[in-house]
């Protein structure tokens, strides 16, 4: 079996067992979503769609073993921009853009505890495992000269 690939992902979920299944909470919606949000969100829900249809079940529940095992499969499926695979930052961005996903497309919200333990999965777990790297976009600042050169115009 490779790391990633279906069989291997339907034994790693073989392997959760029958956790018990956590009290979740039903949420509303504040305020209506953006389309740019919504685009987000559907890119999420498409990646949670074939982890599940990978383990070949439609009954997966986001609780705790079984996110760390989709940001897992994610990371070893899906490529990065900056390395061979997802950022450290990449990765926590999208355990938040998930519960929010989750939470507007099934009136769901994972428990603050759950998301906090994803993360703290991710980097530290995940990372060492899979040599997640912490690198980021390099930023162009204003330097201390931009900034008085600026002061000077005005």
């Amino acid at each position: 079996m490779i790391p990633g690939d279906n069989d291997w992902l339907r034994s790693q979920f073989a392997r959760l067992g029958a956790s018990p299944v956590p009290k979740q909470q039903p949420v509303r919606a504040k305020k209506e979503i953006t389309s740019a949000t919504k685009r987000l969100y559907q890119g999420e829900a498409e990646s949670w769609e074939l982890f599940k249809s990978s383990l070949e079940t439609t009954e997966v529940r986001p609780e705790l073993p079984v996110l760390q095992l989709y940001f897992k499969w994610f990371a070893l499926t899906h490529k990065g921009k900056l390395d061979a695979r997802p950022t450290q930052s990449t990765l926590v961005w999208r355990v938040g853009r998930f519960s929010y996903m989750y939470a507007d497309y099934h009136g769901v919200k994972i428990p603050k505890e759950v998301k906090d333990a994803v993360v703290y999965y991710i980097q530290h777990e995940l990372a060492n495992e899979l040599g997640l790297t912490t690198k980021t976009y390099e930023k162009n600042f204003a330097t201390d000269v931009d900034v008085d050169e600026m002061q000077e115009y005005l």
